[in-house]
């Protein structure tokens, strides 16, 4: 399945919206599909609506559409080479504070964002990597007010 396709039993084009928040969301012709008990109701060609799941939302790369017993896959798999550096924040746990772990785990999350979204590889990395050098700044920026801070406290 690409960005919008015609799927059996199904009135419209079913495509595929990128959120940062609720990751991969159905759309049928362009209008966020309803979702009800973790399935999609999409728009029958018989009036009925078809039951959707959709599987891998976060942390994938492209989630897999199930229509009754069909699968469908919404696109090509990305190269490994992503995955990788989607990780890069995890460096940032021997920090070893709580800024270092929440700058990791929110590191990650949006990475696989990246992942998703519906660009070129080579934007992806770059974003990806720009992102993991805005990090390192923020810890370098956090290690040098929190020491400063610590330098005032009395001994």
């Amino acid at each position: 399945m690409n960005s919008r396709a015609i799927l059996p039993g199904v009135q419209g084009a079913v495509g595929l919206a990128n959120d940062l928040w609720r990751g991969h969301v159905l759309t049928v012709d362009g209008v966020r599909a309803k979702s009800e008990g973790g399935f999609y109701l999409l728009p029958g060609t018989d009036g009925q609506p078809v039951k959707a799941k959709l599987k891998g939302r976060y942390f994938t790369d492209q989630s897999v559409l199930t229509i009754g017993d069909a699968s469908y896959a919404t696109g090509e798999p990305s190269p490994p080479f992503l995955f990788i550096i989607a990780f890069l924040p995890v460096l940032f746990l021997f920090g070893g504070n709580p800024f270092a772990v929440a700058l990791a785990a929110v590191g990650v999350f949006v990475n696989f964002w990246v992942i998703r979204a519906q660009r070129a590889e080579a934007w992806k990395s770059m974003t990806i990597l720009g992102l993991f050098v805005g990090g390192v700044l923020l810890m370098a920026i956090w290690a040098f007010v929190s020491s400063w801070v610590m330098s005032l406290l009395p001994h």
